[in-house]
């Protein structure tokens, strides 16, 4: 049973009753009865907009849920901690000959030994890209 059937079935034992509301105890209990039916409109009131604001906040959890699923494929595998995509140069040792890839953290670094036989090769980057590699 509601509240506001609560409040109706008290309403109905007091109409049953008979009070006389010239009598105080009449008058107390038919204004406590009336305070009452007010509280239930408004529970009603309150339940029916906790109804929809429930099922607006559900409707938001699933755009949400959707949102999420497609930032976190489009982004799966992608450096979070830069806009721009790792640079990487290949690398032709002047004493063996031997090509290899070197990525932005070994330039940063200005040397590298060659895989192949080891040398240890020195270079300095000098780019139009607005990135200090020097001061890194």
């Amino acid at each position: 049973m509601t509240f506001g059937e609560k409040v109706a079935h008290l309403k109905g034992l007091a109409e049953g009753l008979g009070l006389d509301e010239t009598d105080v105890n009449g008058r107390v209990l038919s204004a406590v009865i009336a305070v009452l039916d007010e509280a239930a409109a408004t529970v009603k009131t309150l339940e029916n907009r906790v109804a929809e604001l429930t099922e607006q906040l559900d409707a938001v959890d699933e755009d949400l849920d959707g949102l999420e699923e497609y930032v976190y494929e489009e982004l799966a595998g992608e450096d979070w901690d830069s806009d721009e995509e790792e640079a990487e140069i290949e690398i032709k040792c002047p004493a063996c000959g031997e090509s290899f890839i070197v990525d932005e953290e070994i330039l940063d670094e200005g040397e590298i030994h060659c895989p192949a036989c080891n040398e240890l090769l020195e270079f300095e980057i000098n780019c139009d890209c607005g990135h200090d590699h020097d001061e890194e």
